[in-house]
């Protein structure tokens, strides 16, 4: 069930801390903090491919966009090798029900179409 509540006064579904839905081959996740103000920050890993093993940290600046069933989030690269990395994810915010956490299910465009851009809930942040 794809989360499309937007209550007044409510946060949109999308806010709050994330983590990719599986660990790296570095045994890191990616994360991602979405604010409610439309704001938020990420920490995604990845390899060149001419180079699998060696593994480089970007930080994106997102502002995002709530299109009620979908999520825009502009990610703009300010450190790491940051170049031509912006790119922006589309997501929708995903409800499997029985108390499992939320998933948050993206796909990218540019240099990060092919990169696995699914997020779960990250409960440990407090």
């Amino acid at each position: 069930m794809i989360v499309a509540l937007h209550l007044v006064g409510c946060d949109a579904p999308i806010v709050g801390d994330w983590r990719s839905d599986k660990v790296l081959g570095n045994d890191n996740r990616n994360k991602l903090h979405v604010w409610s103000d439309n704001t938020g920050q990420a920490i995604i890993y990845a390899t060149p491919a001419s180079d699998p093993l060696n593994w480089v940290k970007f930080n994106f600046d997102i502002e995002w966009e709530d299109f009620t069933e979908e999520f825009d989030l502009h990610m703009d690269c300010n450190d790491g090798p940051c170049d031509g990395d912006d790119f922006t994810m589309e997501c929708e915010v995903v409800d499997e029900g029985d108390d499992k956490v939320l998933k948050l299910n993206c796909n990218a465009n540019k240099k990060w179409e092919d990169y696995p851009l699914d997020w779960e809930e990250d409960l440990a942040v407090e």
